[in-house]
C-alpha cells in the first residue's frame, strides 16, 4: 500500500483537529505531514508521518519555513477528501440501516 493511501487510512481525522478542536470542528486529514521535517533531519518512516488538514498543514509548514505542497498534491488530495466523505457517508448508512446486508445474499 503506497505511504500516502497508508497515513491517510490510519489517521482519517486531522491529528492537529482531534487534539485541539471540539467534534463538530473536526476535520478529515487531506495531507501527509512530517512531524519533524525533512529539512530538519526527520524521516520518511511512518513513525514521523501524521494524517492532518489543509488548513493545520499548511500552518505547519509556514512555521517550519518549509515550502508548501504543490497543485498536483492539492488535486489528490480533493480526490482522497471525496472518498473519505463517502467511505463515512457508507459505514453511516450501514449501521443506521443493518437489514442492508442480510436481505440481499
Amino acid at each position: 500500500m503506497a505511504t500516502r493511501k497508508r497515513i491517510l487510512s490510519r489517521d482519517p481525522i486531522c491529528i492537529v483537529c482531534l487534539r485541539t478542536q471540539p467534534l463538530a470542528r473536526r476535520r478529515l486529514s487531506t495531507e501527509v505531514d512530517h512531524i519533524v521535517p525533512l529539512s530538519k533531519g526527520g524521516s520518511g518512516d511512518d513513525g514521523n508521518l501524521q494524517g492532518i488538514c489543509e488548513e493545520h498543514h499548511k500552518a505547519k509548514t509556514a512555521a517550519d519555513g518549509d515550502r508548501p505542497g504543490s497543485s498536483r498534491r492539492a488535486a489528490r488530495r480533493v480526490a482522497h477528501q471525496a472518498l473519505v466523505l463517502a467511505e463515512l457517508i457508507l459505514l453511516q448508512l450501514l449501521m443506521t440501516f443493518p437489514f442492508v446486508l442480510t436481505e440481499f445474499p
